[in-house]
């Protein structure tokens, strides 16, 4: 098994989010079939597509993949903390969610009326000074959600939580190019 550090990718890619978001597509890519840059050598999928990163073999179509990973990545954390923790499971809670997209901003607003929780009030995860398995599971996804959007806003409008992201395109698009 070869041997591959976030060292090694993080000077193909702009930051360690990007990166992330990246090599998780890329390695669901290789599970639906994808084909190969380089050799398994026995390395599960994540770890094969973070050396195509550190190698620079994985193909130029990839470079497009921000805006839809973005938008999976943010609605998959969002809802399933909306399932897991906002609704006891009551038949008259309900969620809406709405996606817009142009060439300057991407927003995604989630309304809900479940538990009243306002994610922008959290602490922040203790990242530093403790291994993966010491670490306390709950706040990390939610967390880097709320990083990489440019705006984050909550409302609470009885008996709805309205939660607004925006992440403007144009600046990912100059930063990726620059």
């Amino acid at each position: 098994m070869a041997r591959v550090t976030v060292e090694d990718c993080i000077d193909k890619v702009d930051n360690r989010f990007d990166l992330v978001l990246l090599a998780a597509h890329r390695a669901r890519m290789i599970s639906s079939g994808s084909q190969l840059t380089i050799d398994r050598d026995n390395d599960k999928n994540p770890v094969v597509s973070l050396r195509e990163i550190a190698d620079s073999t994985i193909s130029p179509e990839l470079k497009g993949f921000d805006v839809r990973a973005t938008i999976l990545l943010v609605i998959d954390e969002l809802v399933s903390n909306l399932l897991k923790y906002g609704f006891s499971g009551d038949p008259s809670q309900r969620s809406y969610l709405k996606i817009e997209l142009d060439d300057d901003c991407l927003e995604i607003e989630l309304k809900d009326n479940g538990h009243r929780f306002n994610p922008l009030v959290q602490p922040e995860p203790n990242l530093l000074g403790q291994g993966l398995s010491e670490r306390p599971v709950g706040g990390l996804g939610l967390y880097l959600v709320l990083r990489m959007m440019d705006e984050t806003r909550y409302e609470w409008r009885q008996p709805w939580n309205c939660l607004t992201l925006r992440k403007k395109m144009k600046k990912a698009l100059n930063d990726r190019q620059n």
